[in-house]
Order: C-alpha cells, then sequence, then structure tokens
C-alpha cells in the first residue's frame, strides 16, 4: 500500500490522544487485528497505566551524545531500551530509572559511536 504523506492528518487541535486507541471506548479492535485476548485487554487499558510524553530528543554533535527527556509518574519505573534493527531490543546500560516522589521529568543519554542508526524506545513499567 502505498499512502500519500499527509493523507488523513488532522489538524493539532484535532489530534488523538492515547486513550483514543488505548481506553475503555477506543477506536481498535485488537482482537479483531490478531491480538490474543491478555495481550488484547493489555493493549485497550495501556493509557490508564503506562502512558508518558516524551519532551525532548538531542543529540549534541561535539560529544558524540543523544540525550531523551520525558515526563515521568511518581513511583513508576522507566526502561530505555535501544536496537539497530527495530527487531533486537536490549536493555540500555543505565536505563532503568526510578521516579521518585514529586519527580515530572526524567532524562538519560547515550554515546554514539560510529552507527549509521541507532532506535530507542522507553517501557515504563508499574512497581
Amino acid at each position: 500500500m502505498f499512502w500519500i504523506q499527509n493523507h488523513m492528518v488532522a489538524p493539532k487541535e484535532d489530534a488523538l490522544s492515547c486513550i483514543d486507541c488505548h481506553g475503555d471506548q477506543g477506536r481498535l479492535d485488537f482482537v479483531a487485528l490478531g491480538y490474543g485476548e491478555d495481550r488484547a485487554k493489555a493493549l485497550l487499558h495501556m493509557s490508564q497505566t503506562s502512558s508518558f510524553r516524551l519532551t525532548g530528543i538531542t543529540f549534541l554533535e561535539g560529544v558524540n551524545q543523544i540525550e531523551i527527556a520525558w515526563e515521568v509518574s511518581s513511583g513508576n519505573q522507566y526502561q530505555v531500551q535501544y536496537s539497530d534493527d527495530l527487531s533486537d531490543w536490549k536493555n540500555a546500560a543505565n536505563g532503568l530509572l526510578q521516579a521518585e516522589d514529586g519527580q515530572q521529568s526524567m532524562q538519560w543519554s547515550d554515546s554514539i559511536t560510529d552507527r549509521s542508526q541507532r532506535f530507542y524506545r522507553i517501557i515504563s513499567t508499574q512497581d
């Protein structure tokens, strides 16, 4: 399938939030999409337990370092993971972070070597 880049992109004031798809009245039927019952239930309630917002990604060229920042919820743990090919994900060194009471944001950085690309994701976990 080939889609034009701006196909069905809403203005920002009409953009969807996580709960629009991952809530009790969400738009997606995860079982119909092929997920098992347990995984479908987890996906349906994902926005209520692990939603957070990425607030910045900065590449510091002089020191070959990337910094990632995001909003956090008190008491949650966050695991930063990386992949060079989007299929094999590994936990990043020093990437397991605990949000303290009252903490609102978190930052993590990684040194970049001569790789042509690297992908990152952050997983929120409950204690």
